[in-house]
């Protein structure tokens, strides 16, 4: 099977990105200087981050069971299924920080910018280039101290058209290790063990790039960090959340990446002095503010 971790770089956007989030989020974005990366086994906000993408590839690997040779593929595809919130962190940790490259949309102010009355942050066009290319640190903060970035896709035939290939080499692979296994000394528990968690990391990585079409409009850009489990990153982070420990990853944000921020269509203006008084106190002075005037339902 292919490697896990890629180390080739992704294609980058060169036009400008955007984040919508809420207000408190910016504060703690501005302080740190930093832009949070989320763990995608732990999304609450965003449930399509990795579930939708996962269905499609379960359905590929039942399909794949009536001409399947060996008893033992089916139980590997179901060890395949509970690798992915299980067994797949023993390889690697996963967090993704999400962009649009859609300004002023009505649909990210509401499920994404606290109803209207968040902020958006708008990236300079490249920034995407600089994030992905970050070179890692001596204690490395990922496995190849890259980003990949990709643009979301909404259909599932390109989906199945990239998970296909992904899984039949899977398919073939098991199966020939699986007739060269000793019975006797567990050998094709283990190798099915190893193979699900393989075949999790790899499918993962086009499967949290895939939405369903009605998200179409969102027109998202995602960031991948990677860490591998023998690596310690330097930006690791933990926060408690009720009663829940939460990982994050923080990456450090740098003036130049960041080019206006906008206010969302219920934030009154006068925050306008207050968040310039934010921007400056923490080096970001010659970031520009706009006022978000789009109608939508939340103007009513």
């Amino acid at each position: 099977m292919k490697r896990i971790f890629q180390d080739e770089l992704s294609s980058s956007p060169k036009e400008p990105l955007f984040h919508y989030t809420s207000i408190s989020a910016l504060e703690g974005i501005l302080t740190s200087r930093s832009l949070r990366f989320t763990n995608i086994f732990a999304q609450d906000k965003d449930p399509y981050e990795i579930k939708s993408g996962m269905e499609i590839c379960y359905q590929l690997l039942d399909e794949s069971i009536p001409v399947s040779r060996f008893k033992g593929t089916r139980l590997c595809i179901e060890k395949f299924k509970k690798a992915l919130h299980n067994d797949i962190e023993a390889s690697g940790q996963f967090f993704l920080f999400c962009a649009s490259l859609v300004q002023d949309d009505p649909h990210q102010w509401i499920h994404f910018g606290d109803s209207g009355k968040g902020v958006c942050l708008e990236f300079s066009p490249q920034f995407g280039e600089k994030l992905q290319s970050t070179e890692e640190g001596n204690n490395g903060i990922s496995s190849n101290g890259r980003t990949p970035v990709s643009e979301v896709f909404y259909s599932e035939d390109c989906l199945r058209q990239k998970l296909q290939p992904i899984i039949q080499e899977f398919i073939t692979h098991l199966e020939q290790g699986l007739k060269l296994s000793n019975p006797d000394k567990n050998e094709g528990l283990e190798l099915m063990k190893c193979m699900s968690v393989q075949l999790a990391a790899n499918c993962i990585i086009d499967c949290i790039n895939y939405k369903p079409k009605k998200f179409e409009k969102e027109n998202e850009v995602r960031f991948l960090r990677i860490i591998s489990a023998n690596r310690t990153a330097n930006y690791l982070r933990t926060k408690k959340i009720n009663g829940d420990v939460k990982v994050y990853l923080e990456l450090p944000l740098k003036a130049d990446y960041l080019k206006a921020i906008w206010l969302g269509p219920l934030v009154d203006e006068k925050w306008k002095d207050s968040l310039k008084e934010k921007l400056s106190k923490n080096g970001f002075g010659n970031i520009e503010i706009k006022q978000s005037n789009i109608f939508t339902e939340m103007d009513r």
